[in-house]
């Protein structure tokens, strides 16, 4: 197998960005010279494009810490066509939306709805659930093989654990000018400042400056799959554990990025995207039974709806915002 299609060497890169989400691909380069992973540049840049191509890695995802003015929050809501909901109210509150995950069970149409402050649900819908959040985990993958998830769904907690709350004791306060920024950096984390500038026709100067002061109130992560995002499953599902940090290490040895959310009453909700969805049910039901977790709730989750997809869809943004590895022109080289 060449690198540029080896998920051994998907995983190392995507570690690589995740840990330094800012880092050029020359500085990667350099790394993966030293430690001969890649020691040709041009099967660097074959390798990027190939995991971008395919679904392997996704554009970075940002999210805003809460503050005293911005609180991160979650609603599930029984709603009458999930279709109606996203072109009526999501739409009308779309400046306030992050996500929106439509879930199917067999008789109702059920909505999960991610935003940063309270909504006007309508009387005609039904909330089921209401959280603030206290801690956002995106836990990346570190196997190549859903065998290893199979196997650390056997084993069980040692003690209990709590997490950090993610809550800055401060105002967040930014102008129409960081918001703005904000967007385009949503759209494309690793937008150059000269690329930044012209969007929001500023110098590269201004739009650096900006996105130092958006960079120490978020977190980022770039998505990470083994083989393709297309070939997982998304599963839903909200408890009540004293174990939360058993449940980050078990998703590490995923192959697909899940997600912990901690909420402001001790509640925990995780996204799961999984090759194995009926070995994972089943191994949060035995968690259930053995009380390490309590008043299980679990749904697939089918489609997925948020602003900026939403804004690309309608043809606001070009495509082309969205590359996220741009080649350079560079001598012809053996590609490994």
């Amino acid at each position: 197998m060449s690198k540029m299609k080896d998920p051994s060497i998907h995983l190392k890169l995507g570690h690589m960005l995740n840990d330094n989400p800012h880092i050029s691909v020359d500085k990667i380069y350099k790394i993966t010279k030293r430690e001969r992973t890649i020691r040709s540049i041009n099967t660097l840049w074959h390798a990027l494009h190939y995991m971008e191509k395919n679904r392997i890695i996704h554009n970075p995802r940002c999210l805003i810490k809460n503050f005293k003015d911005y609180t991160n929050m979650h609603y599930v809501l029984r709603v009458k066509e999930w279709k109606e909901f996203i072109g009526e109210f999501a739409q009308k509150y779309k400046d306030v939306i992050d996500m929106v995950h439509c879930m199917d069970t067999y008789s109702e149409s059920l909505i999960y709805l991610k935003t940063h402050c309270e909504l006007p649900i309508p009387d005609d819908i039904t909330i089921l659930e209401r959280k603030e959040w206290t801690n956002f985990v995106p836990v990346l993958p570190h196997s190549v093989s859903a065998d290893d998830l199979e196997e650390a769904l056997k084993t069980e907690p040692e003690s209990k654990s709590t997490l950090p709350n993610f809550t800055v004791d401060d105002y967040l306060g930014w102008s129409n000018e960081i918001w703005e920024t904000y967007y385009w950096i949503c759209v494309n984390y690793r937008t150059n400042h000269k690329e930044l500038g012209k969007l929001l026709k500023k110098s590269p100067q201004t739009a650096y400056r900006r996105r130092k002061l958006i960079d120490k109130s978020i977190l980022v992560h770039y998505p990470l799959y083994i083989n393709n995002s297309s070939s997982y499953q998304c599963i839903f599902y909200s408890f009540k554990t004293d174990y939360p940090l058993f449940f980050i290490d078990v998703f590490s040895k995923n192959t697909g990025p899940s997600y912990l959310i901690q909420t402001k009453d001790k509640w925990t909700t995780c996204f799961i995207n999984t090759k194995i969805p009926f070995l994972v049910n089943s191994a949060m039901k035995g968690y259930k039974e053995t009380g390490i977790i309590h008043d299980l709730k679990s749904i697939r989750v089918s489609n997925l709806w948020y602003p900026i997809l939403d804004d690309y869809l309608k043809g606001i943004i070009p495509e082309k915002y969205f590359v996220m590895f741009k080649s350079k022109k560079r001598k012809k080289e053996k590609v490994d």
